[in-house]
């Protein structure tokens, strides 16, 4: 299999950006959570000033969720393009097929959840290939 590097990571911004964002909520959440339990966790103690001084690191906090935030971000982006790269590939690759051009090779990188996938394609345009020889025809009738 041929190597293949990543050039950009958003290919399919729609779906990638709606599974970041499904992975950025989930984040939220349990900010929200972690940080209600906090909040509720001071309010039952009744700390003294000098545990409440520790506490009350609000704006760590914030930052401590906007980063990860930040970083939901970037791997829903990276996971999604695990996902969609692949699967627009082989995509591609059948849209050829159905236009009568058998000569193709879906290329993915080693370790893509979807070689397999791609594999059976390629294995079909070279069947599609062998059979459009024979017959030529078949081709032009793709074509129509």
């Amino acid at each position: 299999m041929a190597k293949y590097r990543r050039k950009k990571y958003l290919t399919e911004k729609k779906y990638q950006m709606r599974y970041t964002s499904v992975i950025i909520l989930s984040m939220l959440i349990m900010a929200l959570v972690i940080g209600g339990m906090a909040y509720w966790q001071i309010k039952i103690m009744n700390p003294t000033p000098q545990q409440l001084a520790k506490l009350a690191g609000w704006g760590a906090y914030t930052i401590r969720v906007v980063l990860l935030l930040a970083a939901a971000f970037f791997a829903g982006i990276f996971l999604s393009h695990k996902i969609i790269g692949p699967i627009r590939r082989i995509e591609r690759g059948l849209e050829k097929l159905n236009d009568g051009e058998f000569d193709i090779n879906v290329k993915l990188r080693g370790g893509d959840e979807l070689a397999q996938i791609a594999n059976q394609v390629d294995l079909l345009a070279q069947k599609l290939q062998a059979v459009s020889e024979k017959h030529p025809e078949i081709k032009d009738e793709l074509k129509e």
